[in-house]
């Protein structure tokens, strides 16, 4: 736990990164960010102001990548998922858009937020149906498969590391030791995101 003095100032950090991104100043933002992001690299806020500033910019994917890895560290944070669901309906992945959006009502309580997130889910539900986006905007890449991760599990802060098969055939009893909290493999994640994504896609291993 942050003590109250600290997370007063870095309440008033972030409000002065908010204002410059408002301002459109996007440089001066991301030159406070660099600093807080030196003591404080995993905060979910920071990611998504990160996003904003791509998504200004137009750099979509960019602004994809940023939501996607504060999401990972949050997944139910309703900034990340508003950000996230319109960068992927700009790139045109309607199938993910349509899911994140409805992620984004369901954990948003900003009622003008939430209308937005309707009207984006609209939008991106006639594209589904008339156009027939079921598989045509799927992709093999690391940062799809994180975001398909993302909203199917939504919320889980902890899983099972074991193989219930294994368990199952040898007889073996499940032990609590097995039962761990999955923050930590997301800041694992975010941290070796470049080292999983060369594994991962198909188009790093040509």
């Amino acid at each position: 736990m942050l003590g109250g003095n600290l997370e007063a100032e870095l309440k008033k950090v972030k409000a002065s990164i908010e204002q410059f991104i408002n301002n459109g100043l996007f440089n001066e933002a991301i030159e406070i960010i660099k600093i807080y992001e030196s003591s404080f690299p995993y905060d979910p806020d920071i990611f998504s102001m990160k996003s904003v500033i791509a998504y200004y910019l137009k750099n979509y994917l960019e602004a994809e990548f940023f939501s996607t890895m504060g999401l990972i560290l949050e997944p139910t944070h309703s900034h990340l998922l508003y950000n996230l669901a319109f960068s992927l309906k700009q790139q045109g992945k309607i199938s993910q858009a349509r899911a994140i959006f409805s992620k984004g009502i369901d954990y948003s309580s900003d009622q003008e937020i939430i209308k937005n997130l309707y009207n984006g889910l609209a939008e991106v539900e006639s594209i589904y149906q008339l156009e027939g986006y079921e598989t045509k905007d799927r992709s093999e890449s690391f940062l799809d498969l994180l975001t398909d991760e993302i909203y199917k599990n939504i919320g889980n802060r902890y899983k099972f590391n074991c193989d219930f098969e294994m368990l199952n055939q040898l007889k073996i009893p499940l032990h609590d030791a097995q039962l761990v909290n999955v923050q930590k493999e997301r800041k694992d994640i975010v941290n070796h995101f470049s080292g999983l994504s060369y594994l991962y896609d198909p188009e790093f291993r040509k």
